[in-house]
C-alpha cells in the first residue's frame, strides 16, 4: 500500500488497522483543481442529459471510471447501489468476478461509514480492495463505491489522500445521478406497462360479447357475467351465428394472470372466429386452435377451453371439452342434470393432442347449459382452497331463465364473499337455454 498521509486518523473504521480519510490538510495545487473541475462538468453535463432526454447512465459511469482511473491512478471500481431493497453491481472495472461475489455487503460493508483505506486485509472477501466509500443517507447504507490499485508498489502519498474531496464529490454525485437514473428508469416501465394494460383492457371489452349486442337467435336465449381477477384477464367466451341454422359458441381460459394472459387471449379469440364454421369437425378445429396457441405462447402458457355448435333443425347440441371445467345441461322436463366432461388435453399443452370424443346431446325438450371458468368454482376461505360446484349446481336447477341464473350466481357469490370466500381467479359465466324440437 502506498504511503498515508498524516491526516488520515484510526477511528470510525471497519478495522482498527484500517485508516478513515479526513479532508483536513489537503490541498490540491490549481492545474489539478482545474482538471477536476472540467470532470465535474463533463459529469453534469452527462446527468442531465439523464434527466432531460432519458439518455443512459453509461457516460456517466465511463466518466467516473475515467476520473478515478485518470486522476487517481486507481483501476479497480466496484459500484454498489441499493435499490428497492436490493443491492445490484451498477459497475465493476477489474475486479473479479468472484471477488465481488464473495462480498457479503451487510457484513463486510455495513460497518464503514466513512471513507476508509484498507491497511489489513484481514477480510477474504476484500482482497481487492483498497478504499470503501460508503454513501450513506439518512444513517442508512444507499451505496458503497470500492477501489482497487493493481500497482501498489509507487512511493507517495496516496492520491486518494491528496484529493479526498474531489473523490467524495465525485462518489456522491454519481451516486445522485444513477438513483435518478433508475427512478426514471422505473417510471418509464411502468408508463409502458400501464399504456399496455390500457390497451390489454379496452381489446378485452371490445372481445367480451355483451348480450344486448348479439343478433337474436330463434330457439336460443342467452345470458353472460365477466369478472376479471385484474384489470385484465384470461378468459373468453362467444357465442357465433354460423348461417341460418347453426349457432356455435365458447368458454375459454388462459393459465396465469395479467397482460400476457390476456394478449393471448385476444389471440385466440381471433383464430377461433376465423376457424369455426358449421360443418368442419370440432375435432379438426381442435387441432387447429392447438397449433396456433402453441405458436403463439411457446409453451409457456396453455388454455382450457370448451367448444359447442347447436343444429336448430335437428336439435342436435355437439361439444368437445379441451381440458376445461365441465358445464352443466339441465334436462328442464326431468329436472336431472349431467356434466359435459373433458375429452382431451387443454391447448398449447402438447403439439399432438390426444384423440378426442364429440359429445352429442339432442335436445327435445327444453335444456338449459352452464359454461363457467375455474374462478367461480375454485376459492379459498381462512387460507383453504377448496373446489366446490354447489353454487352452480343449486342455482341450474331453481332458474328456468339464463338471465335468472346468471343473477343467482352473481348474488350466491356476493353472499359467499361476504362470509369470507376469497375469489382469487377471473370468473365467466355463460348461459343458454335452447327452446328444444318440441316447443318448435
Amino acid at each position: 500500500m502506498v504511503e498515508l498521509a498524516r491526516t488520515m486518523q484510526e477511528t470510525g473504521s471497519a478495522n482498527a488497522s484500517d485508516l478513515v480519510l479526513r479532508p483536513e490538510g489537503c490541498k490540491v495545487i490549481p492545474e489539478v483543481l482545474q482538471q477536476q473541475n472540467a470532470r465535474m462538468q463533463m459529469m453534469l453535463k452527462a446527468y442531465t442529459q439523464i434527466l432531460e432526454k432519458g439518455a443512459t447512465a453509461e457516460p456517466l459511469l465511463r466518466l467516473f471510471t475515467q476520473a478515478i482511473e485518470e486522476d487517481l491512478g486507481m483501476d479497480r471500481v466496484v459500484f454498489l447501489l441499493l435499490d428497492e431493497g436490493e443491492w445490484k453491481v451498477m459497475l465493476n472495472a477489474n475486479v473479479s468476478y468472484e471477488a465481488v461475489r464473495a462480498i457479503d455487503i451487510p457484513h463486510d460493508l455495513y460497518p464503514f461509514r466513512r471513507t476508509t483505506v484498507i491497511t489489513s486485509k484481514k477480510n477474504d472477501a476484500l482482497r481487492e480492495i483498497d478504499v470503501v466509500i460508503p454513501i450513506v443517507q439518512n444513517g442508512d447504507p444507499q451505496g458503497f463505491i470500492l477501489l482497487g490499485d493493481t500497482n501498489e508498489s509507487k512511493p507517495g502519498v496516496s492520491p486518494i489522500v491528496k484529493y479526498y474531496s474531489y473523490v467524495q464529490t465525485i462518489s456522491e454525485f454519481s451516486f445522485v445521478a444513477l438513483q435518478s437514473f433508475i427512478l426514471m428508469a422505473r417510471r418509464i416501465r411502468e408508463a409502458e406497462l400501464h399504456q399496455q394494460l390500457l390497451t390489454a383492457t379496452r381489446l378485452q371489452r371490445m372481445l367480451i360479447p355483451q348480450a344486448k349486442n348479439l343478433p337474436p337467435t330463434p330457439g336460443i336465449e342467452v345470458a353472460m357475467s365477466y369478472r376479471p381477477y385484474f384489470e385484465v384477464g384470461g378468459d373468453y367466451f362467444d357465442v357465433v351465428e354460423l348461417g341460418e341454422a347453426t349457432t356455435g359458441f365458447c368458454i375459454a381460459d388462459v393459465s396465469g394472470k395479467g397482460i400476457a394472459s390476456a394478449l393471448l387471449m385476444t389471440n385466440f379469440q381471433a383464430n377461433f372466429r376465423a376457424r369455426v364454421d358449421s360443418s368442419t369437425p370440432l375435432d379438426e378445429i381442435i387441432e387447429t386452435l392447438n397449433s396456433q396457441v402453441l405458436n403463439s405462447s411457446g409453451g409457456s402458457l396453455f388454455i382450457t377451453f370448451f367448444l359447442g355448435r347447436y343444429h336448430h333443425r335437428t336439435g342436435m347440441l355437439e361439444y368437445l371439452n379441451a381440458g376445461h371445467n365441465p358445464p352443466l345441461f339441465r334436462d328442464m322436463s326431468t329436472q336431472e342434470y349431467s356434466l359435459l366432461r373433458s375429452s382431451t388435453t387443454g391447448l398449447g399443452m402438447v403439439s399432438e393432442m390426444p384423440t378426442a370424443k364429440i359429445g352429442r346431446i339432442e335436445i327435445e325438450s327444453p335444456g338449459m347449459l352452464l359454461l363457467y371458468t375455474d374462478g367461480l368454482v375454485e376459492s379459498r376461505n381462512g387460507g383453504n382452497e377448496r373446489y366446490d360446484i354447489s353454487i352452480i349446481a343449486t342455482n341450474i336447477l331453481s332458474q328456468d331463465t339464463p338471465t335468472g341464473l346468471v343473477g343467482a350466481i352473481n348474488d350466491s357469490l356476493a353472499r359467499e364473499e361476504g362470509e369470507g370466500r376469497e375469489v382469487f381467479d377471473d370468473i365467466s359465466v355463460l348461459a343458454l337455454r335452447f327452446v328444444g324440437l318440441d316447443a318448435k
